[in-house]
């Protein structure tokens, strides 16, 4: 019989308990119960080995526990895995220290924002150029950035009345959104304010007298109201009158005619004696409701030149609601917003921008997943200004300011309207400058995705259309009545060229050690360089801390993180050590807190 019928028998004689067996044990096996053979007498899966049980009929037995041999076995099992963790750990700590003492021969490169490329070598019309450079002088600011923010003002002041027309499959909107970055005291607001200039220039004199109006408007209201209903009266009056002596049926036909009649009088009467709401060229906030009914108000049209980026800073651009409304303001497909007391129906609804904001306003833009998924970080033209100081030597003059403020109001006052339902216009492109832009988009397509990060690849697709929009801008600047004449080559090329020079703004958007990055790794040192107690410090430098750890301390996700790490290591703060699972090891330079 073999150990397993054995231990039957047993249970049986017992009465049907198995709380306890015989089995043969030696005196040498009692006195060296830590020897290899008695390490052995349950097998890996925490079996009773079968050997021991062949013998339960021996006289030379002693009764044991079954269930106490199985926790034994288990304790066992647990202190060799914890030995073999131990042991792995040790030799873990190893490799991260010998990746310290590599670390210690390299100094530390301080974290620096990544400067781009900024040189001006773009031919572009010289009202453009001559405003760029001026406004770079006063305001130490990039003249190519500038530039962007000049073609920005020229979309809002087409007041989105322009597509552009390349095929019957493929048309353009001549509206434009930009996002540009640059840290604190570097005149952002200076710029704006240029910017904005003509535009309020505008406002101003489209709005002159405005009070009066709105007092001759209630005036006349009331005095309309009042006619009419003593006109109204009269005729009631007279058709009662009329219909006094006629049978029932033929009194009411007689009032209803006299209804009909006092109401279609009254409606004409009321038609001309509404007024439009003063002109309004830009926004700066607003709830997704307000913003829709300012469109409805103002010609489906809204500009925005800001240096505060509250469009961008507040929740309202991160709601879904308020993301359509970006999307369709960009691409000017149908939009409507609805909610129990009213609806509000946009048919062409554009939202031309050129928003200045912080780098971390920048940063937590491009780092929204949601923005990202639904493609509103892909309509965002994006530039990052390298940190500069303005000419303390630059020239008083006005002249090439005022050429910029002469061209945008001449072309508010051509597109410029409140009437939701006035004409569009289409425009064309050469076939030279249509040949150009196909191959722009090939080029694009094959060698340039390939060469950039895999999340601005949704932005590159459209990279080509923004080359159109930039070339209607150009368009514009050089005609007195760009929408009745198509683009031409040179302009086409010169709208490929900004594109091309946006190419490492977009990389650094959207690169995983780029923008994002940097923020976050400015928070992880400002974390850790919180840490003043030396013996604290040092215990940090020995011991090494996880991403986990400083997830917590900068309530940041761990991709963010992890790619911050990336940064760091590259600058030799510290050294990442991967081991494969999701908390990464992190050993900081020997001297990290005796460089600062």
């Amino acid at each position: 019989m073999d150990g397993l019928d054995d231990l039957i028998d047993v249970a049986a004689s017992n009465g049907g308990s198995a709380r306890s067996i015989v089995l043969p044990i030696s005196r040498s096996t009692r006195n060296h119960e830590n020897t290899p053979a008695v390490r052995n007498r349950f097998n890996g899966d925490t079996q009773l080995n079968p050997s021991l049980l062949r013998g339960l009929g021996s006289q030379n037995a002693q009764t044991i526990d079954p269930f106490y041999e199985l926790e034994r076995a288990n304790r066992l099992m647990k202190e060799a895995k914890e030995y073999k963790k131990n042991t792995e750990e040790i030799e873990r700590r190893r490799r991260i220290a010998r990746k310290q003492r590599c670390l210690k021969r390299s100094e530390i490169i301080p974290l620096a924002q990544q400067e781009l490329d900024a040189s001006f070598t773009c031919t572009l019309p010289g009202g453009i150029v001559g405003t760029a450079l001026y406004l770079s002088k006063i305001t130490g600011l990039d003249p190519l950035g500038v530039a962007f923010c000049i073609l920005g003002a020229t979309s809002i002041a087409t007041w989105g009345r322009v597509t552009v027309k390349l095929s019957e499959t493929w048309s353009e909107p001549a509206v434009d959104i930009l996002l540009q970055a640059s840290g604190s005291g570097t005149r952002k607001s200076s710029l704006v304010s240029h910017l904005r200039s003509p535009c309020n220039q505008f406002c101003s004199k489209a709005n002159e007298g405005y009070e009066e109006r709105i007092k001759k408007n209630n005036e006349n209201v009331r005095l309309t109201k009042n006619a009419a209903g003593m006109r109204a009266k009269k005729i009631l009056i007279s058709a009662i009158e009329e219909s006094s002596g006629h049978a029932q049926q033929d009194a009411i036909e007689i009032l209803k005619e006299a209804i009909d009649e006092a109401t279609e009088f009254n409606l004409k009467l009321s038609q001309g004696v509404t007024v439009h709401p003063p002109t309004q060229l830009l926004v700066d906030k607003g709830t997704p409701f307000q913003l829709a009914a300012t469109l409805s108000e103002q010609g489906e049209c809204q500009g925005c030149i800001t240096a505060e980026g509250n469009m961008i800073a507040s929740k309202m651009v991160s709601s879904p609601e308020a993301a359509n409304l970006f999307l369709r303001g960009h691409t000017q497909e149908p939009y409507v917003y609805e909610n129990a007391k009213m609806r509000i129906e946009l048919a062409h609804p554009a939202l031309p921008m050129v928003n200045l904001v912080q780098p971390i306003v920048a940063s937590n833009f491009y780092s929204n997943e949601t923005l990202n998924e639904t493609g509103v970080t892909a309509r965002f033209v994006p530039y990052f200004y390298k940190d500069a100081t303005p000419d303390s030597q630059a020239p008083s003059t006005e002249v090439p300011i005022e050429a910029y403020n002469v061209k945008i109001i001449q072309l508010l006052q051509l597109f410029h309207t409140q009437d939701r339902n006035a004409p569009r216009y289409q425009v064309g492109v050469t076939p030279e400058a249509l040949t150009l832009i196909h191959s722009f988009e090939e080029e694009v397509r094959n060698e340039v995705i390939s060469s950039m990060p895999e999340a601005a690849e949704p932005w590159l697709r459209k990279a080509h259309g923004q080359a159109v929009r930039f070339a209607w801008d150009i368009h514009a600047w050089n005609s007195d009545q760009p929408h009745l004449c198509s683009i031409a080559e040179e302009e086409m090329r010169q709208g490929i060229a900004l594109v091309r020079a946006n190419f490492p703004h977009v990389r650094y958007a959207y690169d995983p050690c780029g923008l994002v990055a940097y923020s976050v790794a400015q928070k992880i040192l400002e974390s850790l360089y919180r840490i003043t107690d030396r013996w604290e410090q040092d215990k940090l430098i020995d011991d090494g801390i996880d991403s986990t750890t400083i997830q917590q301390r900068i309530g940041v996700k761990s991709k963010e993180v992890n790619n911050a790490l990336q940064l760091l290591g590259r600058h030799n703060y510290l050294v990442v050590y991967d081991d494969a699972s999701n908390n990464l090891k992190i050993a900081l330079h020997p001297y990290f807190y005796d460089w600062r």
